[in-house]
């Protein structure tokens, strides 16, 4: 996508860039790994297909893909000059496949480096994501598919970024979630529907128990998707308080939609940690990989 070739997203544990070419031989090497090809239902490609990918990838206006970078500490300086020189952690994209709902994107998320996963990074590149899909390509619903045998994933999804189930496939051994996004008010905090929220995640929690046994099992791997490249990161850590500066406010709300127009809402309470703190960068000219004229 476009949109955000020259954008960067810097929050507190990682720092979101786009996919370019320089990390297309890292990429490439995540994607010979077994355990990888696994997880996200794919088949290896050599290195001129990848590079072949990346810059379809790039212009597809139905793809946002950001790479994930590890940020040592949150106190670590970000800058357009240092930031894509930092250790590359997997990746995070949005699909806009949903051609009756152009305003409903389907997300994944993939943390290939086996050493950062547990440590929340996953965690806030889903919530900067959402922001970023929310504040700057108008995204008002979001859907996960995932494997039922991913029980940790479910239920960091469910519990900790509020989505609730929306259906099961048999077939697929699948279940998908989805979260609304509402606007209210206009400060720059956010907020959500904790009673209304937690009440619906618990019903999903049952349900999918219902279907797949019980959520609490460990387990890090994810479904495979419609793009055949990602799988979740399954962060089981506690939740940081967040927030965007000079943002907008957002409701993430669990509520259905009657007739696609009006939200159901609830009595919103003010909840930051639904969203991630970051802030927005551009990247050098000379960085890119197609300059700007």
């Amino acid at each position: 996508m476009l949109d955000n070739e020259n954008l960067v997203l810097v929050g507190q544990k990682c720092v979101l860039v786009p996919y370019m070419k320089r990390h297309v031989d890292h990429y490439n090497k995540w994607m010979q790994s077994p355990e990888l090809l696994e997880m996200t239902a794919s088949e290896p490609l050599t290195i001129e297909e990848e590079y072949e990918m990346q810059e379809s990838w790039r212009v597809d206006e139905n793809k946002c893909t950001f790479i994930i970078l590890a940020r040592e500490t949150p106190e670590q300086e970000i800058t357009p000059e240092n930031a894509l020189v930092q250790s590359m952690v997997g990746d995070v994209n949005l699909f806009f496949n949903d051609h009756d709902d152009p305003h409903s994107a389907e997300i994944e998320i993939m943390i290939a480096e086996s050493s950062y996963r547990r440590k929340g990074m996953g965690l806030e590149a889903l919530r900067m994501m959402m922001t970023y899909a929310y504040q700057s390509l108008g995204t008002k619903r979001i859907t996960a598919k995932i494997s039922t045998e991913n029980k940790s994933s479910i239920q960091l999804f469910l519990t900790q970024l509020g989505f609730v189930q929306i259906s099961y496939s048999q077939i697929f051994e699948e279940v998908t979630l989805e979260r609304v996004l509402t606007v209210s008010g206009s400060s720059s905090t956010f907020a959500s529907t904790l009673s209304e929220e937690n009440g619906a995640a618990e019903e999903a929690t049952k349900a999918v128990a219902g279907l797949v046994g019980d959520l609490t099992l460990q387990s890090d791997r994810d479904h495979p998707s419609s793009s055949s490249r990602n799988a979740s990161d399954v962060d089981k850590t506690e939740t940081e308080e967040s927030g965007r500066k000079n943002g907008i406010s957002v409701v993430f709300s669990s509520a259905k939609t009657n007739d696609g127009d009006e939200e159901e809402e609830g009595d919103w309470i003010q909840e930051p940690a639904t969203t991630a703190l970051f802030e927005t960068l551009e990247l050098n000219d000379s960085d890119l990989d197609h300059p700007r004229e």
